[in-house]
């Protein structure tokens, strides 16, 4: 009798509310076409009663961008201002969201959980290490100083930063490999994150923006940097594949 009680008790008790706070970080990974793994992070806070929602882009310098927020029902849509939407479904336990990421018509799995992740470190700080100011975003690079000449290193396709690594397959350090050689013969070399990656990523936002004449303004800028700092009228342009 004692236990049919219980158990009718148990019954009419209120069912546990599905839990719906996303408040923190999530993160997961979105494995690409052309095989690179990038790690993604939401960060998810309240403003009154108005979920919010910050998209970074762990392994592209930490880029980030705010969302527009739709979460009803454990269904949750964030829409990026440059055209990356993200749509998924809370698990009722709220431990997980399994959802896919679509941007340029192109859908990818992408699911979530919570719990927070930071950079790989693909270019250690050096002394030489500096920036300059573009009017299309910031630019960031690094001066090996040797000797009274010198020469501006420029990278070729793809993500490989400053040094020639990448998040796609780490690399081999290329570009720095270049400088500390000419850096031997007395050389001093500049070598610099494109845009679009590395330290350099904020400025591209949309790679459908970028122009030739856009690669050949950041040359000639880095160029007027070197020029300053040695105090020299000629400088030597080493270009490795599209950077040639």
């Amino acid at each position: 009798m004692l236990f049919r009680l219980l158990l009718l008790l148990g019954l009419l008790l209120p069912l546990p509310a599905v839990a719906q706070s996303l408040d923190g970080d999530w993160n997961g990974v979105l494995d690409t076409p052309q095989g690179a793994h990038l790690r993604l992070l939401f960060r998810f806070s309240h403003a009154g009663d108005v979920l919010q929602a910050q998209f970074v882009s762990v392994d592209q310098a930490g880029m980030s961008f705010p969302g527009d927020v739709k979460f009803q029902d454990r269904h949750l849509v964030i829409t990026l201002a440059f055209g990356g939407v993200y749509d998924g479904l809370l698990a009722a336990d709220g431990k997980s969201l399994t959802g896919n990421w679509t941007q340029r018509g192109v859908s990818l799995p992408l699911n979530l959980v919570p719990g927070t992740i930071t950079a790989l470190t693909l270019h250690p700080p050096e002394p030489g290490d500096l920036t300059i100011q573009t009017s299309t975003g910031v630019l960031a690079g690094t001066i090996l100083r040797k000797g009274p000449i010198g020469a501006v290193i420029i990278t070729g396709s793809g993500p490989a930063n400053r040094d020639g690594n990448s998040t796609l397959n780490g690399g081999r350090g290329t570009y720095r490999n270049i400088a500390e050689g000419l850096g031997s013969g007395d050389i001093t070399t500049l070598r610099f994150d494109k845009r679009g990656v590395g330290e350099s990523a904020a400025a591209l936002t949309r790679e459908e923006d970028l122009r030739l004449q856009t690669l050949v303004d950041d040359v000639k800028a880095w160029t007027v940097a070197l020029k300053q700092r040695l105090g020299t009228h000629c400088i030597w342009l080493v270009g490795h594949s599209e950077g040639g």
